[in-house]
């Protein structure tokens, strides 16, 4: 949070979305408790968790749009955030929709977690669909160009084995625990442990990279 406050400027309303259920969400509402957050994500389970759990915010508002159709007036927002949610926009439509609700200097910040290179293949092999972060060609084509700063910081857990359960088992590529799928997944996940655990602490080092990526959206036109 402090590497957005640095980029200065004041920052009245702030649109986070892809928002989910609502975790970074929270830490909007809490480090700007002075501004509007508007959270917005169209998936309607993960809408009602994160009002459940932030209507007691003063300064929250929860609406149903996505990255290309938000739903917001023109020039409204002074910073967009997404949090592990960009691999799923389109980035054309996307870019278009920001540059319509942005204020004159406002500010997108894209966020995403790069996790361990093990993980990441074991993901692939659960799903062929699964949607890639978003490589330097994309973040260009959404900022308009490299006007933006990437930003790096370092973070891990150990996991034991319930622990990685419940990390995957909270992802989006996660099937529900009432499809038959589950605990395919589920039995999946133990192989997995077991294959990558460290021998001394017999736990999951689950090392990962958060990567920000902030700036301007350029006009070209």
């Amino acid at each position: 949070m402090d590497k957005i406050k640095d980029f200065g400027g004041k920052i009245e309303t702030i649109a986070d979305v892809g928002s989910g259920t609502g975790i970074f969400t929270k830490l909007l509402l809490e480090e700007f408790p002075s501004a509007r957050i508007i959270a917005i994500e169209p998936n309607g389970n993960m809408r009602s968790s994160a009002e459940s759990m932030l209507s007691h915010y003063s300064n929250f508002t929860s609406s149903p749009g996505n990255a290309e159709q938000t739903g917001l007036e023109d020039h409204s927002v002074d910073l967009i955030t997404a949090a592990t949610a960009a691999h799923w926009f389109d980035i054309e439509k996307s870019r278009k929709e920001f540059l319509r609700i942005l204020r004159p200097g406002g500010r997108l910040a894209i966020l995403t977690n790069r996790a361990p290179a093990s993980y990441m293949n074991w993901r692939k092999s659960l799903s062929k669909s699964e949607h890639e972060a978003l490589n330097q060609e994309s973040l260009e084509q959404l900022f308009g160009g490299k006007s933006f700063e990437e930003i790096k910081i370092p973070n891990g857990q150990m996991l034991d084995l319930e622990g990685l359960k419940g990390r995957v088992a909270s992802s989006s590529y996660c099937p529900s625990s009432d499809d038959a799928r589950f605990s395919e997944v589920m039995r999946s996940v133990e192989m997995l442990f077991e294959m990558e655990k460290d021998p001394m602490t017999g736990l999951f080092p689950f090392i990962y990279q958060c990567e920000m990526f902030i700036g301007p959206i350029e006009n070209s036109k």
